[in-house]
């Protein structure tokens, strides 16, 4: 519902004009900008410096530095792993998905609508618009910036020609300076551009300006910071010109109408420290844990550097006292008082005894050191037991890590069953619908404002849902549930549902592959059967023999009919027939194939009778 009070352009100046002058930020501009940076150098690992912090009573400044740069940062890796499970949302088919008339004959407003979201947001392949923003650009906002907003806007056009193409326009929280939310909705949004422009006295010299535009439901004022001897100013010779705290700006205003602030912001999950009034990251809950493996990581990378190598010790004969044998740049051997091995390419030298009761026996004279393999294994399974937290964490599931058999989990450890792995699966589904209501709700803002900046707000209608189920078993849970389904003697339909699961995870990179098997589910005599079941009915008198034959030679009917539709004529079975007609041609194939067993069959001998 769009708003009925409609904000003034010269109380939106006011509040603009305010907002410059005493360089006001919303009360909340410091926990988001905060955390998009945290939630950065999580998901890109640059920047983990800020971090790692130097444990003073054993650490010294050089150390500390040396440490930094043996440290190879892996939040990337476990962050790609968490949103990976949230990206099956934007490839799941929307159960509902429509755009269509208000009335009769609307198809043009369709038409034109339809247009505008397929080219709402370009790219350098073929896929663009709505949907692909969405699963891609908006997908990663969500991650690291939940509080950036979007902002649809249009480049001017001819009114009298043509309509608004609108555009999406990503502000991130940085950005959003200033704004006002009331009932879950945006009165007005204050953004704040820094911009390099080249000074109109020095070529070579660049100057820093500011832009600010405040949205409101009615238009977008826009006040750029000029320059001295500023080009904008001649540009524009009756144009409104403002001077703020010494600063001289223009002023431009846009009338969009739109009966409302058109932007939304990107976030779902609401930031329970602000009081629900901002958004944190789907993987908020994880960054406690990925704090740790930034620390843990650091700690196992520096001992594997320095203590994981071979440590050879050898004898040296009498006098040759002891040494490293790494040459310096010049030749020599560096003065040591105590050899310590600092790489692969060291081996310590000890001197040899006097006497046989001074002599240490060094495995035969020469000695390899064991390597702390205990420490690293430790290292590395607290890294290894912190992912695993990362996912409980997101997900209230190990499901995307957890071992699934005993030889992979090894020793002792059991197998996960199907029961367990569907509760796992339920709370990685309940985990993203969130996610998927967002895309949903953002899918259908965009559209709105599409319709409105079209003129097509009362002639177009829009829904678009996604299921529950994103469908996101792995083939071995689908067949342990199928196994499940036949022991149990659960109904046909539900072995079906299981079925058609196991099948779209199958044909998921053959489409026509998918379309086959659904048209051959069609005619297929005995759908969510065992084959147990399937035998007894064969077996039975109550089936018709139409029935047993076209399940004996099931596979036979459909390649001929594929065969001949192929060398008759440019049509494909699958999908230029209707079902009547498939099973007309079915049933045809049916009764030739009935005729055929009955000629073969012996016939009966009859034998002349005596008078």
């Amino acid at each position: 519902m769009r708003n009925t009070q409609k904000m003034q352009t010269q109380d939106a100046m006011v509040i603009l004009t305010n907002t410059i002058k005493n360089k006001l930020r919303h009360k909340d501009y410091g926990r988001v900008t905060e955390l998009a940076d945290e939630y950065r150098m999580y998901i890109t690992g640059n920047g983990i410096d800020k971090k790692l912090k130097r444990f003073n009573p054993r650490e010294d400044e050089e150390m500390f530095k040396q440490r930094l740069a043996l440290t190879i940062p892996i939040t990337q890796a476990v962050c790609s792993s968490l949103m990976k499970p949230f990206n099956k949302v934007a490839r799941t088919k929307p159960i509902i998905d429509k755009v269509f008339g208000a009335s009769k004959n609307t198809n043009k407003q369709v038409e034109e609508v339809n247009d505008r979201i397929k080219n709402f947001y370009g790219s350098e392949t073929a896929d663009t618009g709505l949907d692909y923003f969405l699963k891609n650009r908006f997908y990663e906002l969500s991650f690291w910036d939940p509080n950036a907003w979007i902002v649809i806007e249009f480049d001017s056009f001819d009114s009298n020609k043509e309509k608004a193409k609108p555009r999406p326009f990503e502000v991130p929280s940085s950005a959003a300076i200033n704004y006002s939310v009331k009932n879950n909705s945006p009165e007005w949004l204050i953004i704040k551009l820094d911009l390099k422009k080249t000074s109109p006295k020095d070529s070579d010299k660049v100057v820093d300006i500011e832009k600010y535009t405040i949205y409101t439901d009615i238009d977008a004022i826009v006040a750029t910071e000029l320059m001295e001897d500023d080009p904008l100013i001649s540009e524009n010779p009756n144009g409104t010109f403002i001077t703020i705290e010494k600063k001289q700006y223009l002023i431009d205003v846009a009338d969009h109408k739109a009966g409302k602030v058109p932007a939304f912001r990107v976030g779902y999950k609401r930031d329970l420290e602000t009081e629900g009034r901002t958004f944190v990251s789907p993987l908020h809950d994880a960054t406690c844990h990925l704090h740790k493996i930034i620390k843990q990581g650091s700690e196992f990378d520096l001992s594997t550097c320095l203590h994981t190598f071979p440590q050879k010790v050898v004898r040296l004969s009498a006098g040759t006292g002891i040494r490293n044998t790494r040459r310096l740049p010049d030749g020599s051997f560096p003065e040591v008082d105590k050899p310590i091995h600092t790489s692969a390419q060291d081996v310590i030298e000890v001197e040899m005894p006097d006497t046989k009761e001074e002599y240490v026996p060094l495995s035969d004279f020469i000695y390899y050191v064991p390597l702390p393999t205990d420490l690293l294994k430790f290292q590395k399974q607290l890294l290894d037991d912190l992912e695993v937290k990362c996912n409980q964490a997101v997900f209230n599931s190990t499901v995307m890590v957890k071992k699934t058999s005993t030889s992979d989990a090894g020793g002792d450890a059991p197998a996960a069953t199907a029961t367990e792995k569907d509760q796992d699966m339920d709370s990685v589904y309940d985990t993203i619908h969130p996610f998927a209501d967002k895309l949903s709700s953002a899918w259908s803002q965009v559209v709105e404002f599409i319709c409105i900046f079209t003129d097509n707000i009362k002639k177009v209608k829009w829904v678009r849902r996604y299921p529950s189920n994103f469908k996101m078993k792995t083939k071995e849970m689908l067949y342990s549930e199928m196994s499940t389904a036949n022991d149990g003697n659960l109904p046909s339909f539900v072995k079906e549902a299981i079925t058609d699961e196991l099948a779209e995870l199958v044909f998921v990179d053959e489409p026509k592959g998918l379309i086959r098997y659904r048209i051959q589910k069609q005619h297929y005599p005995f759908n969510g059967k065992s084959e147990t079941e399937i035998q007894i009915a064969i077996n039975s008198p109550l089936i018709l023999k139409e029935t047993k034959v076209l399940y004996n030679y099931f596979d036979q009917i459909f390649d001929e009919l594929e065969q001949e539709f192929s060398n008759e004529s440019t049509l494909d079975f699958y999908i230029d027939t209707t079902r009547e007609k498939r099973k007309e041609l079915i049933d045809a194939k049916v009764k030739e194939i009935i005729a055929l067993l009955e000629e073969q069959q012996p016939k009966a001998i009859t034998y002349p009778t005596g008078d």
